[in-house]
């Protein structure tokens, strides 16, 4: 069994990386490694920027699933696989997302140019945590994550055929967002789970720091001894 102490949030950034599209292609590129079996952690090597999110790794060509059979630790571009996983002495193919990224787990600076937009941020806001049992038993906690989406003015993304800019832009990511939740929360299990759409999309005011149009919505999801993912 092995422990990692990995934020929520960036679970929850991995989700969005591996299923929105960054129209400036900012973390878009895809690459391959294929490493020798025979160990439980493997650090990764992207020929540009960094490792944004796995898309696939399989082990002998069997599909391996990520939170259960494997963690990925961004901060430190590592696959940590479990003591049940067997890695053997085959291949392990590990294909992912690199380049500079554009969903971060905390919000824009107003430094960053027009080049650093569209952009999203993930947020964990306070919520709620229940012991499930005596006083040694784990806690489940329910917390509400916010989802924001910044978009600069004059900047045209031409995405379907579809040209979208400025508040059009961010609401086009803010309801691909919401739709990554519905449709693909068994890729959180069993870290996280139980998704609910707190609030709908939610227009905000123009954000004068960072000169920035700018959309919202809360998810909440449930999770046992968040914070640390043990698999």
């Amino acid at each position: 069994m092995v422990t990692k102490q990995i934020s929520p949030k960036d679970i929850i950034v991995d989700l969005l990386r591996i299923h929105l599209t960054d129209p400036r292609a900012r973390g878009e590129a895809l690459n391959t490694e294929n490493l020798d079996g025979g160990s439980s952690e493997y650090t990764l090597t992207p020929t540009t920027g960094k490792a944004q999110c796995i898309t696939s790794l399989s082990i002998d060509g069997t599909p391996q699933k990520k939170w259960r059979d494997y963690i990925w630790d961004h901060q430190n571009q590592k696959v940590i696989f479990n003591g049940n996983t067997a890695v053997g002495t085959g291949n392990v193919e590990i294909i992912y997302k690199q380049g500079s990224g554009w969903i971060f787990p905390d919000k824009p600076i107003k430094e960053l140019g027009v080049n650093s937009f569209p952009r999203l941020n993930v947020i964990q806001n306070p919520g709620t945590g229940l012991r499930m049992g005596a006083n040694t038993a784990p806690v489940e906690s329910a917390v509400p994550f916010q989802i924001d989406v910044w978009t600069k003015p004059n900047y045209v993304a031409t995405i379907g055929e579809i040209k979208y800019e400025g508040d059009k832009l961010a609401e086009y990511f803010a309801i691909q967002c919401s739709k990554v939740f519905e449709d693909h929360e068994e890729d959180l299990h069993p870290v996280l789970h139980d998704v609910v759409l707190s609030t709908t999309i939610q227009d905000m005011s123009f954000d004068a720091e960072t000169q920035s149009h700018h959309k919202l919505f809360i998810v909440q999801l449930n999770g046992i001894d968040i914070g640390n993912v043990t698999i």
